[in-house]
């Protein structure tokens, strides 16, 4: 009798947790279908944001950044006109102090032709100054305080970067700190696709 009600309790708890695989695969976020999306090479429309900008060198942004960032918000629209690489990155992910140079440093050599935005992840506001002071970053930051705009994206955590064409549609995603050779060719692959 108790080896019976044990069986049927094991049956139980397989089906729910067969049932909640179902679910999860039905209900897969909206981020995690963009990164699918772009891994499969579909170039999908970056999702729309509306953030604040927290650091407001705009090197290489278009003439529609630089407007976007003086009027104290920035969305997705604002993106569109050149290649845009977006970085995901928080004051408190120690990846991200390494990438933080190389980023630096290819936004100053592609500036005019690429234009480079961080979003500051789940964030205070003086500690994203701070890391991107540091760091010499000359490109716009935005604050993503609570994280959703990343994960609508489909950050999974930091640092990210996504590589978007000139018309705002997301060409190349990398979850991981990227390297110099990672990133040009990251920057190449929009120019040979566009």
């Amino acid at each position: 009798m108790i080896l019976r009600g044990a069986q049927a309790l094991a049956l139980v708890a397989v089906g729910a947790l067969l049932g909640l695989l179902i679910w999860r695969v039905a209900h897969q976020s909206p981020g995690a279908k963009l990164v699918g999306e772009v891994a499969a090479g579909r170039r999908p429309a970056a999702p729309d944001f509306r953030l604040r900008p927290i650091w407001q060198s705009a090197t290489g942004a278009t003439p529609r950044l630089r407007d976007a960032i003086r009027s104290g918000r920035v969305s997705a629209d604002d993106l569109r006109g050149r290649p845009t690489v977006v970085n995901v990155f928080a004051s408190w992910c120690i990846p991200c102090k390494d990438e933080a140079p190389v980023l630096a440093a290819a936004a100053r050599r592609h500036a005019g032709r690429v234009q480079f935005v961080a979003l500051d992840y789940q964030d205070f506001d003086g500690d994203g100054r701070s890391f991107l002071r540091r760091y010499g970053n000359d490109f716009p930051a935005l604050h993503d305080g609570d994280g959703h705009v990343a994960q609508r994206w489909g950050a999974t955590g930091v640092p990210e970067t996504y590589v978007l064409d000139a018309s705002g549609r997301i060409v190349v995603h990398h979850a991981s700190p990227v390297t110099t050779d990672q990133l040009e060719q990251m920057i190449a692959s929009v120019s040979l696709r566009s």
